[in-house]
């Protein structure tokens, strides 16, 4: 479901509930408790909490009748398991909770290093009910809770904030890839892939951004933001990776759309130019022939120029030639960047050994066992090929006076 039904669905219940006269309607209303973002923390080993972040249909009412009520519920329960925390939310609301719309699934740090993410997993593919497109992200250095607890300005629910967050990132800047619950369920049980899930991070004070002032500032004192991968081996967390490795994931994975890409100028000055990629497209290509594996990644993108800052002649062929060559360079740098923390780490987060599977099942069933260590000792070929199609309305840069 797209935040915009969600939004309607909500603005129609909070319109029902203004129009509904009879007992019996305010009471099946009030019965309902819609829950967008739910947050899974490890206090301790055998001790899980759960957080839940409710939509408060008065604090989001379209007339403003909700007053000062705030736009979400949060609340958390405890448990030895993660089963018993979800039913003890009866002990926290008198509403039966509805996750067909939970749009974000936040994981501590410390479960997703100690516990791990597979009993998270098996609760949620055992509920009918849970959609399994929900956004799955790891709390950097920080818990669930507070991520879940924070009051965004704007778009009031923060949960599809960040779910919107993750979709302008993919989209805009393709540092961030979207991984819902599916994608990460089938990484972890896949033998041929490692988890890469992405992480969100608390900047402030927690306990500032769970005040109503997090909503009425124009600075507010607390904010969410996305920051970087996480790469799991099996289903634990082990690694985060920098914002090239990031970047770098994401081209091989082909999931850049467009982005910015900053080179030096032709004259080897430290001054930048900006290359936004319009369109890319990447391929896996898997090369078994003998006992070690090959795999070559093709990139092939195209861009324009959409800013200067030296005096780059940009109507001559070869500067842009130039600025081709570099662009392909950097591209490739981050890729090469990914490849080589992910083989330190023996996850194979591209699906490398799905590519031979799809590929040669025979050869795979050879490969298979102890493959992430098979991974760590691949050859990995980087190809990129980029096009620049634009310099922009203007060719070369404007020019001041003097």
């Amino acid at each position: 479901m797209s935040n915009v039904i969600l939004k309607r669905w909500i603005t129609v219940i909070v319109v029902v509930s203004m129009l509904t006269t009879g007992c019996w309607g305010r009471r099946e209303l009030n019965e309902l408790g819609i829950m967008v973002g739910i947050g899974v923390d490890l206090i301790k080993p055998g001790l899980y909490r759960v957080t839940y972040q409710e939509v408060n249909p008065s604090g989001v009412s379209p007339q403003g009748g909700g007053g000062s009520a705030a736009p979400i519920n949060t609340f958390s329960t405890t448990g030895p398991t993660l089963g018993v925390a979800n039913r003890k939310t009866a002990q926290k609301i008198s509403r039966r909770i509805l996750t067909p719309h939970v749009k974000i699934l936040v994981i501590g740090e410390k479960a997703a290093r100690e516990e791990g993410i597979t009993k998270i997993m098996d609760l949620i593919e055992r509920d009918d009910k849970f959609r399994w497109n929900a956004q799955l992200l790891i709390a950097k250095d920080d818990t669930a809770e507070n991520i879940l607890k924070v009051l965004t300005p704007i778009q009031k629910i923060s949960a599809l904030r960040l779910s919107q967050q993750v979709a302008m990132g993919e989209e805009l800047w393709g540092e961030d890839v979207a991984i819902n619950a599916m994608d990460a369920a089938h990484a972890i049980a896949s033998a041929g892939m490692e988890p890469a899930i992405g992480g969100v991070e608390l900047k402030g004070n927690p306990n500032e951004g769970a005040k109503d002032t997090n909503i009425t500032n124009s600075a507010p004192p607390a904010h969410i933001d996305l920051n970087g991968m996480a790469i799991f081996k099996g289903d634990r967390l082990k690694h985060w990776m920098r914002e090239s490795e990031s970047r770098g994931l994401t081209w091989a994975l082909n999931k850049v759309s467009s982005t910015i890409v900053v080179i030096d100028c032709p004259q080897n000055k430290p001054e930048p130019i900006n290359i936004e990629i319009l369109r890319a497209q990447s391929k896996l290509e898997p090369e078994i022939d003998g006992k070690k594996p090959r795999f070559h990644i093709k990139i092939r993108t195209e861009g324009k120029v959409a800013e200067v800052h030296c005096a780059a002649d940009l109507d001559n062929r070869a500067i842009i030639e130039r600025l081709e060559e570099r662009t392909a360079q950097a591209i490739k740098k981050d890729i090469e960047a990914a490849v080589k923390v992910a083989q330190k780490h023996k996850s194979d987060i591209f699906g490398f050994g799905e590519a031979v599977h799809r590929s040669d099942p025979k050869k795979w069933d050879k490969l298979k066992k102890n493959w992430n260590n098979r991974f760590a000792e691949s050859d990995v070929v980087v190809e990129v090929e980029a096009l620049l199609r634009g310099t922009g309305l203007i060719s070369n840069r404007v020019k001041k006076k003097g």
